[in-house]
């Protein structure tokens, strides 16, 4: 017989079925990724072309008045000039330098040219301009530091935001989707089956306490995507392999119990499994990402404008107001030259994305932060335990009432395992003993205020 025959006779029925359901669940993801690539560049493509376009359009419209607009001030200018004297017309400099920088440029460039017109002056509504407007007006952060001046440029802004703001959206997911399966792929650790379990039932304990209560199962179980609480099958089905599975019949499970319980109660365990244990990780790259890009923004703006006096500060309070679609308008972005408005609007839709990933990751019903923190740092959650205790006992305290609930200490955690089970028993019905005590406290003071 083929060695690779006689291997795989020598598995059992539940590791066959498993090794062909992992492959199964390999391939479908490898077609899902591609999928998922496809779908995120035509989103990228569509809205990409919505900001070309709409660029084109209203920077014919809008152009041309601006232009006017150029001339009268340059005319304005000249007059100004000829009639004011310098400490006024120094004035008036200050004064368009604050609120119409184009204004001082035009300025400037008007009388080192003799009148000429000037070509300095970037114009809000060239191609760059223009895009830049519609980048912001289909991302609703508008800053609001130029907005359409002719009645058809207003009425093509109502069309325009129907249709660039839904594919605005519509990239932000799939950019998202596409990132969070990454972050996925990356964070899960490809481990037999086995371990996979004992990292998971540490996440999952609680209490430390070294088994699983019903509750904790319960929890396990949400977190890896089963709805109990919305399927009475399931939960019959929960309790139903549950008490199978406890052997002991003490009401809990060890490791060896909660993994047959879970290839029992799920075929599809491994998966389930590595989507609990990963999603902890994902929050934190994301997040971690979304610190570094937001640091790189921060410098990047701060350097840029530093001839506009933009300190460290203005530039982090900026780059936050706009990755968060906020955008009071206080500090605008100028979308020139070329180049830095391509910069500025690749950063800023990523920045946005990362701030979209962020949310849809933390706020995902099956992430559990106590369960990441146990399973990242299991002494940094013994330790947070404790300081809890010590906070409960504190308040009791100060209401006269004596706390008789232990503190473990962290190194007994880690170090007797044996002795958690009874520990944590006896912590536990006095920890009950001490909540019915300020509950009947509670209920005389109520009484004793009425």
């Amino acid at each position: 017989m083929p060695a690779g025959r006689r291997r795989l006779s020598s598995l059992g029925p539940s590791s066959l079925l498993r090794q062909r359901s992992q492959k199964t669940v390999q391939q479908l993801r490898r077609a899902s990724s591609r999928v998922a690539n496809v779908r995120a560049l035509r989103a990228l493509a569509y809205f990409g072309l919505a900001i070309l376009i709409g660029g084109g359009i209203f920077s014919l419209l809008e152009h041309g008045p601006e232009e006017a607009d150029r001339a009268n001030l340059a005319v304005f200018l000249r007059r100004m000039r000829s009639e004011l004297s310098n400490e006024s017309f120094a004035e008036l400099r200050s004064f368009l330098s604050i609120d119409d920088q184009v204004g001082e440029q035009l300025l400037l460039a008007h009388l080192e040219r003799g009148g000429a017109e000037p070509a300095l002056a970037a114009h809000n509504w060239d191609f760059t301009g223009a895009c830049f407007f519609c980048f912001t007006a289909a991302t609703t952060i508008g800053y609001g530091n130029y907005t359409p001046q002719t009645d058809a440029g207003k009425i093509l802004l109502v069309f325009y935001a129907v249709v660039a703001i839904p594919l605005c959206l519509n990239a932000f997911a799939e950019v998202s989707d596409r990132g969070l399966e990454l972050l996925s792929d990356r964070a899960r650790k490809q481990h037999k089956f086995e371990q996979r379990i004992a990292q998971a039932f540490e996440g999952f304990d609680a209490d430390r306490s070294g088994k699983l209560e019903r509750d904790e199962v319960r929890s396990a179980m949400r977190c890896m995507g089963y709805k109990l609480d919305s399927s009475s099958t399931l939960r019959a089905r929960f309790e139903e392999h549950y008490d199978n599975t406890d052997v002991n019949r003490d009401g809990s499970l060890d490791v060896r119990e909660f993994s047959q319980f879970v290839l029992q109660f799920a075929p599809d365990t491994a998966e389930q499994l590595e989507q609990a244990l990963t999603k902890g990780y994902v929050v934190f790259i994301a997040a971690a990402l979304l610190a570094l890009f937001v640091l790189g923004s921060t410098i990047i703006f701060s350097a840029f404008y530093s001839r506009e006096s933009w300190s460290a500060l203005d530039a982090f309070y900026f780059t936050i107001v706009s990755y968060s679609t906020i955008g009071f308008g206080d500090f605008s972005p100028d979308p020139h030259p070329s180049w830095f408005a391509v910069v500025f609007i690749t950063a800023t839709f990523f920045g946005l994305s990362l701030t979209a990933i962020v949310v849809r990751a933390a706020s995902d019903p099956a992430f559990d932060w106590a369960f990441t923190v146990r399973q990242l740092s299991p002494r940094t959650w013994d330790r947070a335990q404790d300081c809890r205790h010590a906070c409960v006992s504190f308040l009791l305290s100060g209401c006269g009432l004596r706390s008789t609930a232990p503190m473990m200490a962290t190194h007994q955690l880690h170090e007797q395992p044996h002795e958690r089970s009874a520990t944590t028993d006896a912590a536990g019905s006095q920890l009950g003993a001490t909540t019915e005590a300020v509950g009947a406290a509670s209920s005389g003071m109520l009484r004793g205020c009425a």
